[in-house]
């Protein structure tokens, strides 16, 4: 063990050589955490056993998919025509959400109310790509949509999240905050 550290949030990181072991694709991460009991209490570990999966990043089938996402995700190493389905109807292939990082049982996967597919040019992984306060959803309903790309979509100096909320247009050059 080549340092162990107790995060405030109650997590537990120890670091090791990897010795043999040879880590690919992914962050290679052991997590163990404490639930319950008191803020100041310690934990005590004799023993800890790791499964090392020697399969986990084959892709049986050829699809793209390695066999720990597809065992995750109800999906098949043996069918190739999984990686083309879309089982939560978002628009993206699970071949697609794999790629993004985005959940396949779920349609929205960051909650702005955009299905993963849409997002295009927008985080399907953050509801808020500009950080303006308003989600990518709440943006582009907004008549003319605003850009969820920009802090203040036309321009004139007010952040959007500011003109919506004193009734403003964040996306009109007409409607100018004073």
């Amino acid at each position: 063990l080549r340092s162990f550290t107790v995060t405030q949030d109650n997590r537990i990181v120890g670091e090791a050589d990897a010795g043999p072991f040879v880590l690919a694709a992914g962050e290679n991460v052991i997590e163990v955490q404490r639930t319950g009991g008191t803020s100041d209490a310690w934990i005590g570990v004799d023993y800890a056993t790791f499964e090392i999966h020697p399969t986990a990043l084959v892709d049986a089938d050829g699809d793209g998919l390695p066999k720990y996402w597809e065992e995750e995700n109800g999906l098949s190493d043996s069918n190739t025509a999984d990686a083309a389905q879309d089982g939560d109807h978002d628009g993206s292939t699970n071949a697609q959400e794999f790629a993004r990082g985005t959940i396949p049982q779920l349609a929205d996967t960051d909650g702005d109310g955009l299905p993963d597919g849409a997002e295009t040019t927008t985080s399907p992984l953050n509801a808020d790509t500009d950080g303006d306060t308003l989600t990518d959803g709440e943006e582009l309903a907004l008549s003319p949509p605003g850009n969820p790309l920009l802090i203040d979509s036309d321009g004139d100096g007010a952040p959007d999240a500011w003109e919506v909320r004193t009734g403003f247009n964040p996306a009109g050059a007409s409607s100018s905050p004073p």
